[in-house]
């Protein structure tokens, strides 16, 4: 009998108003987010196990952004050397400007993913895994890619990371689907009004 309210989160970090990717860019691949808990840390693994050697054989690097703790760094180094673990910075978005690609490789849990924000209003192209980018007002083939296997998910990567042309336009599409979409002010409005409405 309990009724409920669904709305996407906020987001209050900051936007890039413009960014063209070109020759100049790194042919670079960040990977975002804090791998605190134990399933992340298990994706990243994973991930790197199935494709940083490959991309590396391919001239492409691995940026690894966010908080990692010592073990796990460690393991990093000494197994996936050819990884960069940039670990926390301060400035994300600039950081980002460095990246070619943002990849979500996550094989377990679904929904928004905050993360997700950081990269496309940042203006990274987003590659994931089927089903991992989800949420959002944006769809697979305009505004991202997508593969069915982390394997497959490389191979995309090698394949696109010089499409320049598709890379902008990804990034354009998924920023105009999201603009002015997750501002808390509008989240606190819909639910309000979604009150207001029950009353009736």
């Amino acid at each position: 009998d309990k009724r409920y309210i669904v709305t996407t989160p906020g987001f209050d970090g900051a936007v890039i108003p413009a960014r063209r990717i070109d020759a100049a860019t790194p042919r670079r691949v960040a990977l975002l987010g804090g791998r605190g808990p134990k399933q992340k840390q298990v994706i990243l693994v994973r991930w790197l196990d199935a494709s940083v050697k490959r991309l590396a054989a391919a001239g492409i690097e691995t940026d690894i952004i966010g908080k990692l703790d010592e073990p796990l760094a460690a393991e990093i180094r000494t197994r996936f050397p050819e990884a960069r673990t940039s670990g926390f910075v301060a400035d994300l978005p600039s950081h980002l400007q460095t990246c070619r690609i943002g990849v979500v490789p996550d094989f377990l849990g679904r929904g928004v993913k905050l993360r997700l924000l950081d990269l496309i209003f940042a203006r990274v192209p987003l590659f994931g895994l089927q089903g991992a980018i989800s949420g959002l007002p944006i769809t697979a083939g305009d505004a991202f890619l997508e593969a069915p296997t982390l394997d497959a998910l490389t191979d995309l990567i090698v394949a696109r990371i010089d499409d320049l042309d598709a890379l902008n336009g990804m990034q354009e599409s998924a920023f105009a689907a999201c603009d002015g979409r997750f501002e808390w002010a509008e989240r606190g409005s819909g639910i309000v009004a979604a009150f207001q409405a029950a009353k009736m």
